[in-house]
C-alpha cells in the first residue's frame, strides 16, 4: 500500500471506532433520542451505517451473514413444525415473523459491531468498553429517576413528546449493571462506584421492581462469595459454600416470616408461583401481573417439552398465549388488540423461541459459571462480573416486558462475551 493509501486507511480507522460508539449510544437511548410522537428513532436511522461496518471487514462479514443463515434457516424449520404438526390451528402471521426475526438480526448486527470494535480497540477494548458501560449506565439512572420526578410533580409533562421505557425495562438495565458498579468498587474503592450502588438500589425501589430488587440481591450475595476467601482452600470452602448456606437459610426464613412489599406478600410474589409451577397448579383466575406470569410461564414450560424442545420459531410463543390466554384485564389496550401477548420471561421466551440450540446456549453459560463458583479460588474482576449476572439473570430479566430492544442489556452481554479475562485483572 502506498502513503495515500495508508493515510486514508489511517482516517478511517479514526473514525470508525466513535462511529461505533455513537451508534450504540443510539441504540441505547432509543427509547428517548426520537423524533417526538414517532416511531422513527435514531438508532433506526443509523441502522444502514451499523450494517456497512458489520459489513465491511471481510472477516466480521462473514460472521454476520453466517449467523443470518443460520437464523434464517433454523426459524424456517421452527415454523413448519409448529404450524403444520404441532399447532394447525394456529395461522401463520409472516409480519409478526419477520418483525421477530429483524428484531434477532439487529442483535447480530451490534454483534458484527463490537467485534470490530474489539479489533480495533486491541488492549484497551476491555477498559474503554467497561468505562462506557459505566458512564452510559449512570445516564440511564439520572433519566429514571427523571422519570419518576416527571410522574410524581410533572403529572408526565416533563418529557413532553418523548415517552421513557417501561420502568421495569430500566430496572432490567440495573440489574446488569449492579455488579459492575460491585466489581469496580471492590477493585478501585471510588465514590463513584459506590454512589452507582446506592442510586440503583434506591430507583429500583421507587418504581417497585421487585423481581429485578430479588436479582440485584442475589447478584450481591454471589459477589460476595466470590469476593471473599481467596487466601486458601480453607477459606475458599467456608465463603464459597458456608456464606451461600447462610445466604439461602436467610432468604427462605424472610420468606416464611412473609412480609410485605409495596402491599404484595413474599411468599405471593415468591414460594407460591414456584410451588404451583412445580406442581402443575395454575391459578384459576389470571386477571393480575402474578397469577398471568405464573400461569404462562407453566403452560409453555410444559408446551416447550411436549414439542420435544425443537423450539417455536422466533415472536411464535406471544400467538401462542395470545390464543390460550384472551382473558387479559390486567394489560393494556395496545397488548389486548395485538396479535401476540408478551411472556414476561425472556429466557424462557429465548428458550421458546429456539429450542434446544438455545438451551445448549444456556447450558454452556452456567457452566462456566458454576465452574468458576465452586472450582476457582481467585478470579478475575470480570469472572466475578460474569459469574454474578449468569447466576442471578434468570431472576432479574422477568422484571422486562421483553429485551429484543433493550440494546444496553444486549451490549453487556456481548462484552461479557468477547471480553479477555487477562485484561481486566485485580
Amino acid at each position: 500500500m502506498n502513503n495515500y493509501g495508508l493515510l486514508e486507511s489511517n482516517k478511517k480507522e479514526r473514525f470508525l471506532v466513535p462511529a461505533i460508539y455513537i451508534i450504540l449510544t443510539f441504540a441505547i437511548f432509543s427509547d428517548i433520542l426520537r423524533i417526538p410522537d414517532t416511531k422513527i428513532t435514531f438508532f433506526r436511522l443509523s441502522l444502514p451505517f451499523a450494517l456497512f461496518i458489520a459489513l465491511v471487514y471481510k472477516k466480521y462479514a462473514k460472521i454476520v451473514m453466517g449467523m443470518t443463515a443460520i437464523l434464517f434457516l433454523l426459524s424456517s424449520i421452527q415454523y413448519c413444525i409448529f404450524y403444520k404438526i404441532q399447532r394447525p390451528e394456529l395461522s401463520f402471521s409472516i409480519a409478526n415473523a419477520v418483525k421477530s426475526m429483524f428484531l434477532y438480526f439487529i442483535m447480530i448486527i451490534i454483534f458484527g459491531i463490537m467485534l470490530i470494535l474489539r479489533d480495533r480497540e486491541g488492549e484497551r477494548f476491555e477498559e474503554r468498553f467497561l468505562n462506557f458501560i459505566v458512564t452510559i449506565g449512570f445516564v440511564l439512572i439520572f433519566i429514571a429517576i427523571l422519570d419518576i420526578l416527571d410522574r410524581h410533580f410533572f403529572d408526565s409533562g416533563f418529557f413532553g413528546g418523548l415517552k421513557v421505557d417501561n420502568e421495569n425495562n430500566y430496572a432490567c438495565f440495573f440489574s446488569a449493571l449492579f455488579p459492575f458498579f460491585l466489581a469496580e468498587y471492590q477493585k478501585k474503592r471510588k465514590l463513584r462506584d459506590a454512589i452507582g450502588i446506592i442510586l440503583i438500589l434506591i430507583t429500583v425501589v421507587a418504581n417497585d421492581s421487585k423481581a429485578a430488587l430479588f436479582g440485584i440481591v442475589i447478584s450481591a450475595t454471589i459477589f460476595l462469595c466470590i469476593s471473599m476467601g481467596n487466601e486458601n482452600r480453607k477459606k475458599f470452602f467456608i465463603y464459597r459454600y458456608g456464606l451461600a448456606i447462610i445466604a439461602i437459610t436467610g432468604i427462605v426464613g424472610i420468606i416464611i416470616i412473609n412480609p410485605s412489599i409495596h402491599g404484595y406478600y413474599l411468599q405471593d410474589i415468591i414460594y407460591q408461583p414456584i410451588r404451583r409451577i412445580i406442581q402443575n397448579d395454575p391459578y384459576t383466575d389470571y386477571s393480575s401481573s402474578i397469577s398471568f406470569r405464573t400461569n404462562t410461564t407453566n403452560y409453555c414450560l410444559r408446551e416447550m417439552a411436549k414439542g420435544g424442545f425443537i423450539g417455536f420459531g422466533p415472536g411464535t410463543t406471544g400467538i401462542m398465549l395470545k390464543h390460550q390466554f384472551p382473558d387479559l384485564k390486567y394489560l393494556w389496550d395496545s397488548a389486548r388488540h395485538s396479535e401476540t401477548i408478551s411472556l414476561h420471561n425472556q429466557w424462557l421466551e429465548i428458550l421458546l423461541d429456539f429450542g434446544i440450540v438455545a438451551i445448549i446456549a444456556f447450558f454452556m453459560a452456567l457452566k462456566y459459571a458454576f465452574t468458576r463458583y465452586f472450582n476457582r479460588i481467585k478470579l478475575s474482576s470480570l469472572e466475578k462480573i460474569r459469574v454474578a449476572y449468569i447466576l442471578s439473570f434468570p431472576i432479574w430479566v422477568i422484571s422486562a416486558s421483553g429485551i429484543y430492544t433493550q440494546y444496553y442489556l444486549i451490549a453487556i452481554m456481548i462484552f461479557l462475551l468477547i471480553a479477555d479475562d487477562e485484561r481486566v485483572l485485580e
